[in-house]
Parts: structure tokens; sequence; C-alpha cells
């Protein structure tokens, strides 16, 4: 069957909802069928064909998403489904189900059928955006012709269908993809004018020679998520995903390579008990993506993570006992703090690497956080990273230091005591019977 967009009867927008199957969503890996939770009907692209090219989009939403850029990001986009909310239909709040690495956000194309309700809500960050496209289709004349509304967000961005209160509201929706592999930030960039005020900013806080004066970890909490491969026993690279960066994320990025830095995408691993505890709190980074088995027995997490995938420890498990001089020493030799400029937000942590809802059951892969972090020299030369070796000799050395600092510090303060001991004896034991006389307090 045919159907014309506009001037479609109520009966034939009824014979198009049902014809659709049930619309689904992804639960933990599996297809789930709930109209409590969501209520909608779908054609999968291999059931449908319209005529409409979405080049003349996609070139929009690249110039609006991508603008930051310093070169151009190719992108694609691939029909998905089309889907049909009447009348009482809605979707409750969800994030798309990530469909390959490549994959970095959605196109949902609103045909110009009558409806009330079924507004889109998106959220993200702490802030919500609302998408009317029952008012925006409803104020078109009949000349202006066939008009569509379309929004894209990325695959990250929660968003919810309100309740449909009459008519049916009708999407076509598309995936999109960078087209391209070739989308890395490069080491030397000439920047775009968006990224030379975080450049110029980052720029004067390394050179402060009181900021990081024996050099250290840079830190950047990402703002968005990214797809990870979900395989069992699987370890990968999360490299590759720098030509996948979004928004602000990509522009920190260049900014940070932009003044030469060292810099490169990271997993934080933190364990807090049972088989994969670090033991007291500790934290590794690694660029390596690892999906632990419950059929592995491994002791120590961080000893696991640094000695075969490349792990830096930033906080030590000696930490609650470097009082003692070997938890001291110890903790000395393998930590590596970071100072973070922007903090991890609450979805940059790796337990929230596994989605619990998306709009079909994953297939291979499922979001992960990631954070970004920058290796600094000190003060004179950033780039300089020996500063940051450290052998056993210079651990050594400042635990020597550090007792004499305190020892001093000890002295010090015993010299002040003797002092007003010294002080307390010379006043006359009358002095104090006269001033207690006159104390109106005692």
């Amino acid at each position: 069957r045919r159907l014309a967009l506009q001037g479609a009867t109520p009966a034939q927008l009824e014979h198009l909802a049902n014809s659709c199957d049930k619309a689904t969503f992804g639960v933990n890996q599996q297809d789930v069928l709930d109209e409590a939770y969501r209520k909608a009907g779908k054609l999968d692209a291999d059931r449908f064909a319209w005529n409409f090219q979405a080049f003349g989009l996609v070139d929009c939403i690249k110039k609006a998403l991508f603008a930051m850029d310093s070169k151009p990001r190719d992108i694609r986009a691939e029909l998905y489904k089309l889907n049909v909310y009447g009348p009482g239909s809605f979707f409750k709040s969800h994030k798309d189900t990530p469909r390959g690495e490549d994959m970095f956000g959605s196109l949902v194309v609103v045909l110009p059928t009558p409806h009330e309700g079924g507004e889109l809500y998106l959220r993200h960050g702490g802030k919500e955006w609302v998408y009317d496209s029952a008012s925006e289709l409803a104020n078109l004349s009949e000349g202006d012709g066939l008009k569509v509304g379309y929004i894209a967000l990325y695959s990250d961005v929660e968003h919810e269908v309100a309740s449909v209160k009459s008519g049916y509201r009708i999407t076509i929706t598309y995936n999109l993809y960078f087209a391209s592999e070739q989308n890395a930030p490069s080491a030397k960039l000439e920047s775009p004018p968006s990224t030379e005020p975080v450049a110029a900013i980052l720029g004067d806080l390394l050179a402060q020679p009181e900021f990081l004066p024996k050099g250290g970890l840079l830190g950047f909490g990402l703002l968005h998520e990214y797809p990870f491969p979900q395989r069992k026993g699987h370890v990968a690279s999360v490299a590759p995903l720098e030509a996948v960066l979004k928004g602000s994320d990509r522009v920190i990025m260049n900014a940070v390579r932009q003044l030469g830095l060292e810099a490169a995408l990271y997993i934080v691993y933190r364990a807090t008990g049972g088989v994969y505890s670090f033991g007291r709190n500790a934290e590794v980074i690694s660029q390596k993506y690892i999906q632990w088995s419950t059929e592995n027995h491994v002791e120590d997490l961080d000893e696991e993570l640094v000695n075969h995938y490349g792990g830096i420890v930033t906080v030590s498990k000696h930490r609650g006992d470097a009082k003692e001089e070997w938890y001291w020493k110890e903790m000395r030799k393998e930590e590596h703090p970071i100072t973070w400029v922007t903090p991890k937000t609450t979805h940059n942590s790796f337990k929230d690497v596994y989605l619990a809802y998306g709009n079909q059951a994953s297939i291979g892969y499922v979001y992960g956080t990631m954070v970004l972090v920058a290796k600094v020299g000190g003060p004179g030369d950033r780039r300089d990273l020996t500063i940051l070796e450290r052998t056993d000799a210079d651990v050594d050395a400042e635990w020597e230091a550090l007792v004499k600092e305190k020892e001093a510090e000890q002295m010090a303060r015993a010299e002040q005591l003797a002092e007003a001991n010294k002080l307390m004896e010379s006043i006359p034991i009358s002095q104090f019977q006269r001033d207690e006389e006159n104390n109106p307090f005692l």
C-alpha cells in the first residue's frame, strides 16, 4: 500500500498503526515487550520505503554538531525504523542502543500528520530540552509544501516520548555513523577558533610554576558516553575511540594536543569489594577495556592491570596505611595521582558501562565511559616527562626528607611548649589568685 503524508485520512493512519508490530526495547541484552514502559508500533527498515533523501539533513547535522572541529567529519545516515505513536502511546526515559563503535547519534524525522502531545524530552548533563513536533507542524500552512520536523541527538542523550493525546505521531529514525575512521585528533593541529580559548586557559595554568611543580597527571572527565565492544573475555584498546569523540570532549582533546602534551583516553577501574577488590579503594587507569569473567579469579586487580594491561595506579591501596614507612614507600613508588581539571561525572564511572535500557536489545556493544589523561612535566618544559620517573633511591630520599621535616616540626612544638611552661612558672601564684578574683566568668 501507498500512503500520501499530507492529507492522509484518520482511517489510513489507523490502518498504518494496525499494520505495525508492537515496539520492544532492550533490557540487559534482551528484547522486552512491556507496554507499561513503551507503547508504540514499529516497522523495521526492510518492511517499508519512503520517497525521501536525508542528504540535506545530514549536511545540516554535520555543520551543527561538528562546527568546532578543525577538519570536516564525514557522517552517514542509515535507515532504521518507522514508529507510530497513536492515542495513549509513549516511551519512558531511555537511551538509544549503540550499534557499533562508530555510531554517535540518531536522526528522528517527524512526519506531518496531525497529533497532540507526544513531546520529545531530552536530558543530558542536568539540563532538559523539549521538542514539540505537534505544535511546530500544526503551524505549517498548505502553501508551504511538504515539510517535516526533525531532531538529531547524540546516542547517550536520555530522551522520552510523552503520551500522545490524539492523532498519530509518525517518525522515521536513522542511525548516525561516522563514515571514516580518519577522524582522530592529530598530534599537531591547525586549531579552530573554538579550541583556542580552551588551549589558552590550559596554557596559562601550566605556565604557573606552583601548579604541578613536580609534574603529574592532568585529568578531564568527559561529558559524553561511548560504545565499547561487548564480548566475554574480550580485551580492546580505547585509543580508536578518539575518532568518535563528540562535542566538548573533542574540543578538549584538540586543545591538549595543541599544547604538545602526551594525552590519551583511559578507563578508570575501581573495585569496592569481592573477588576483584583492589584492596582499600585503589584506583587504576588503563587504555585497555577488559571484560572480566566471573570464572577468572584475580586476587589483586590493580597488579593485574599494571603488569598485563599497562595500568597506572592513581590511588594506591597502601594509602590508608601510609603513616608507616613500608606502606608509604610502596604508595610513592606506584602512585601517580590525577589532578582533575574537569571532574569525573556520575556517568564517567566504569560501573555505568552496562546499559540498562535501550530502544532494543544491545547486540555486541554496550555503553562505556572514559576519561582523558595528559602527562605533564615540570615547570620550564611541561613536555619533558623524565621528572615523573621515580627510582627506589628517589623514594628513600623523599622518606628521609619527610622524616627530618616531621622531626623538625616535633622539635619546634616541643620548644614552643617548653617556652610556654617556662613563662607559666615565672608568673607568681598570687597573680593567678588575683586574676581569678577579678574574672567574673570563674
